[in-house]
Order: structure tokens, then sequence, then C-alpha cells
């Protein structure tokens, strides 16, 4: 279980958000360790998800082949980033803060409450429990889709 705040961005708010992330002395680390890490000014449709981390690289505890790693060995918050792909804003975007593993989680609940605290003070709560950044609103009221897959998913009934 954990903790989990969902999010609708347009590029501007997902840039905004990330600048807020490094603000708060977060880095955004890809799940395989030998990637770059992750910059406000890279496309999170080419990449959506990323680890949020206090700890400088060199602090991690890679696991696997390729290296990775993971909230069960390090303090980490996962973040899907939402993102823009015309005509549809989609919700990818998933602040999320694991409590499986009690230390891990004391390091990691103060800053994503400040994270979701700075959400819940800058974008607008939707009726469907989602935020919405400014620029993304803006989109909406443009003709925009709020999308909950990304374009080209296939969605199969069972």
């Amino acid at each position: 279980m954990g903790f989990s705040v969902y999010v609708f961005a347009g590029p501007n708010d997902n840039r905004v958000f990330c600048e807020r992330v490094r603000e708060y002395g977060l880095r955004m680390y890809p799940i395989l360790l030998q990637q770059p890490e992750i910059t406000a000014s890279d496309d999170p449709a080419a990449y959506p998800f990323c680890y949020l981390s206090p700890c400088p690289r060199e602090d991690l505890h890679p696991y696997g082949d390729p290296l990775c790693i993971g909230s069960a060995t390090d303090p980490l918050l996962d973040f899907m980033r939402p993102y823009f792909t015309p005509p549809a804003l989609v919700v990818i975007g998933r602040l999320y803060c694991s409590n499986d593993v009690p230390a891990l989680f004391a390091v990691t609940r103060p800053y994503f409450h400040r994270l979701a605290k700075w959400i819940r003070a800058n974008w607008a709560r939707l009726p469907t429990g989602q935020y919405i950044g400014p620029e993304a609103q803006a989109l909406v009221e443009g003709g925009a889709k709020l999308a909950y897959f990304p374009p080209g998913v296939t969605i199969q009934r069972i």
C-alpha cells in the first residue's frame, strides 16, 4: 500500500513540477541506473516513469543485470510523468510513496507530503479526484481530451 496523487499536466506544468522536485532536493532517476538522470526539459512521453530520490546516484543500491534501482532497497518515490499528446492529456501522472519498508518510508514520506501539498495548492482538483495543472486546464478548455491511457494502447474487455 502507500499514498498516491494523480495528475494531468501540460508541458509547462510538467516542467514547473519537475523544477519544484529539484528545489526540494530530489533527483529524477530512471529505473535503469546506467541511463542519465532525468531533467525537467526531457520529454516525459519518451520515458514516462522515473524515481524521485534525495540520494546521490553513488549512494543507491542497484541490483540485477542490467542494474536497476527500486523502492525496496532505496528511499524512492515513484513518478509516472504526465504528458500531452494532442489531442490527449494522458493521466499517466502519478506520484506514489510506498510504505512497505518503514525505514525508507520515514525518509520518503516528508518529500511526498511536501510535493502533494504543492500540487493541491497550485493545481485544480477535478471532480474525479485527479489534479490538473493550469496549462493542462487551458488545453482542456481549448478542446484537449482527458485520457486515462496513452494514445495507441488497445483496451480489451475480458
